[in-house]
């Protein structure tokens, strides 16, 4: 009995492995390393160990329940309902999902109670986000299936919880001039690294009548936008450290190094290999917070 037992449990740690290194361990570091980054830039220090929990845990939550639903048959998702059909992948997600989500509740314990009502549009929007609840035709549809609508979520909530979150948290007051210019910064930079995915889920989208940046516009014209989005990007990071506040010339030239070597990967990278986006556009996030600790201590 406890022989048979063992490879059992055996498979289910490599299912769970590769569903980690797969595609879902990745963005929950990048989330912690970006909401740590917004305070070393913002007050020189970093996130408290519970609210960095937090946020990896609800970053794998997010994504795992969304992989979830997306493996759901679309007549069902709205009943949450299981079938036979890719059981191991279903079972797969729940297990990771069901796992972040007590983990990420847990933390909530050992975070200040003032952020608790600040956790909340982030959280219904994230829910929102794959279950369908909106009307649309003879179907309803999640929020994501809107047309225009994901990759403003996406960039939105990504900044929200890396730059908001984080600030009040801290309880330290910061300008708002500072905060505003990180938040819009952060959110530029997320929008232009959703785009080459984007492209890459071009046919996929089309199949589901999804409307998208890339579908309207054409891929070259999706590029050159996520391009301008990094430009931008660039112009208010050189317009706080290197016009403002001049001392703080280095982290300009971090912030700038990494929107050139982003610029390289949407322009030169096939968007439709996708591990190489997932381990190169999304690293960036964790490659601008690296440099940035490093061009700070030089």
């Amino acid at each position: 009995m406890i022989s048979r037992g063992r490879p059992a449990v055996t498979r289910l740690v490599r299912r769970i492995k590769k569903h980690f290194a797969a595609a879902h361990l990745l963005l929950p570091f990048a989330a912690v390393c970006l909401a740590s980054e917004t305070t070393f830039l913002l007050n020189r220090t970093f996130p408290s160990f519970p609210l960095l929990t937090l946020i990896f845990f609800s970053t794998l939550f997010v994504y795992n329940h969304h992989r979830l639903f997306s493996l759901l048959p679309p007549a069902r998702k709205a009943l949450l309902l299981f079938t036979l059909e890719n059981t191991r992948e279903i079972m797969t997600a729940a297990y990771i999902t069901l796992f972040s989500g007590i983990s990420a509740l847990t933390a909530l314990f050992f975070l200040q109670a003032g952020i608790l009502p600040a956790l909340l549009p982030a959280g219904i929007i994230c829910v929102a986000y794959s279950i369908p609840f909106f009307p649309a035709g003879t179907h309803a549809a999640a929020l994501r299936e809107l047309p225009l609508i994901k990759i403003f979520i996406v960039s939105s909530v990504w900044g929200y919880a890396t730059v908001i979150l984080p600030v009040i948290n801290s309880g330290i007051a910061v300008p708002y001039g500072d905060v505003v210019m990180v938040l819009c910064r952060r959110m530029l930079f997320v929008f232009a690294i959703c785009i080459p995915f984007d492209i890459r889920d071009c046919a996929a989208d089309s199949k589901k009548g999804m409307k998208t940046i890339p579908l309207l516009v054409g891929e070259k014209r999706a590029r050159i936008l996520a391009v301008s989005a990094l430009a931008l990007f660039f112009l208010l990071g050189m317009l706080q450290y290197g016009w403002y506040e001049k001392n703080l010339y280095r982290l300009m030239f971090a912030t700038s190094i990494s929107a050139a070597l982003t610029v390289f990967l949407i322009m030169n990278v096939p968007v439709r290999r996708s591990r190489y986006y997932l381990f190169l556009v999304d690293g960036t996030m964790i490659l601008q917070f690296m440099l940035v600790l490093l061009f700070s201590f030089l």
